[in-house]
């Protein structure tokens, strides 16, 4: 959207981030070329990896081979932007770190692409046609469904820089399913993806703010497909999903599934309004609350979100595991690493397979230690 001043509103009102229009008369350079992995993130990787592990390890994380990270770290939406390959540097350490280093083990999960055939489960044909021109090199200045991708890296020359963007997407959403299909199989009970670009804000037609593909929507209805009875998914993002839920609502219309099989629970506190829901979902807006932390969340789950849960009674659970909730965050709430924990323990006593996908959080220091607190959460005994 431009605004009246000359700037275009690239987020969608969720930051408060422009560009100018003009920027865009400016040279660009032909050819972007990405930095390296870091060697810290191929040191763990490989000691993950070279690990003799307990026969009753059920726990997971993916993608954990060094061509997938690769493919989401070569990816940028710019250097002035929150959402940073580093993000994955920093989770990776911290969970080697505060965890692997302290005898804590689980499985190693290698990623892999997303097919056109999974894209379009859940995103339109025109989505996947754009997806595709950009993947091929293309300009897509004026494209529709995916304008936020535009946007990234403006000193570059997007011919050079879409491909790395549809590269990480393929990868995000193909390792959220390698885990999807190891729970359905019951070769794990939990998994944490640590996967970047998000995609709870991806809608059907087009890309939302910061996100790609919509991961935990296609890794749904693929669960579906795959033998599941019934897939719950909530939603932990401090903004209120939007794409998720607009994709479940079209999926409802179209008869392609049910409210018996498949429940959004949306818990949020800004971006989103109270607007009605859409389709098989459930929101918690807890904008009307004086402040918004530990206790909130516990209070939300207590009132709404275990009751329909437990009603629901999924085999499958997947958690848009957003940490802008976090205290430090941008967003300027105060939930605690003790509060995302126990939020997880609460989710793991359904009795459910359980799948955390990573969406947002952009704080380095609260979104590590909020992960590491839900991943020790996945690890530890369920208290008796």
């Amino acid at each position: 959207m431009t605004n009246d001043d000359g700037t275009i509103d690239i987020w969608g009102g969720l930051y408060k981030f422009t560009e100018n229009v003009a920027s865009s008369e400016k040279p660009v350079r032909p050819f972007y070329v990405p930095s390296e992995l870091p060697l810290t993130i191929a040191s763990v990787l490989y000691r993950w990896n070279q690990s003799v592990l307990p026969n009753d390890c059920s726990i997971a994380v993916c993608p954990c081979d060094i061509e997938s990270v690769t493919k989401m770290w070569h990816h940028t939406w710019g250097p002035s932007h929150v959402e940073q390959p580093t993000r994955l540097q920093q989770l990776y350490e911290a969970l080697d770190k505060d965890l692997w280093e302290k005898g804590f083990r689980w499985q190693t999960i290698s990623g892999r692409s997303l097919t056109d055939s999974e894209l379009s489960l859940v995103h339109s044909s025109e989505f996947l046609n754009d997806f595709l021109a950009i993947e091929q090199g293309k300009d897509l200045s004026h494209t529709n469904a995916l304008l936020n991708f535009t946007y990234a890296n403006p000193d570059f020359s997007f011919c050079s820089v879409g491909p790395y963007i549809t590269s990480a997407c393929r990868v995000a959403a193909g390792s959220v399913l390698a885990l999807t299909k190891l729970a359905i199989s019951g070769r794990i009970q939990h998994g944490f993806a640590l996967v970047r670009p998000a995609g709870h804000h991806s809608q059907s037609d087009k890309s939302g703010t910061f996100c790609g593909l919509n991961n935990v929507a296609i890794a749904c209805i693929a669960a579906l497909s795959w033998g599941a009875k019934k897939v719950l998914v909530v939603d932990l993002d401090v903004h209120r999903s939007v794409g998720t839920e607009e994709i479940f609502s079209r999926l409802e219309k179209e008869n392609r599934i049910t409210v018996e099989r498949l429940l959004l629970i949306d818990i949020y506190a800004t971006f989103g309004g109270s607007h009605k829901a859409q389709g098989p979902t459930i929101l918690v807006p807890l904008m009307d609350e004086k402040e918004i932390g530990d206790q909130q969340y516990f209070d939300a789950f207590e009132r709404v979100v275990l009751p329909k849960a437990k009603e629901f009674n999924p085999d499958l659970v997947l958690v848009s595991a957003g940490f802008d909730a976090a205290k430090g965050d941008a967003e300027g709430f105060q939930v605690t690493p003790r509060g995302y924990q126990e939020l997880t323990m609460q989710l793991r006593l359904l009795g459910s397979p359980m799948i955390y996908v990573l969406e947002g959080g952009y704080d380095l220091s609260s979104l590590c230690s909020s992960a590491v607190a839900c991943m020790n959460s996945l690890l530890s005994p369920i208290p008796r």
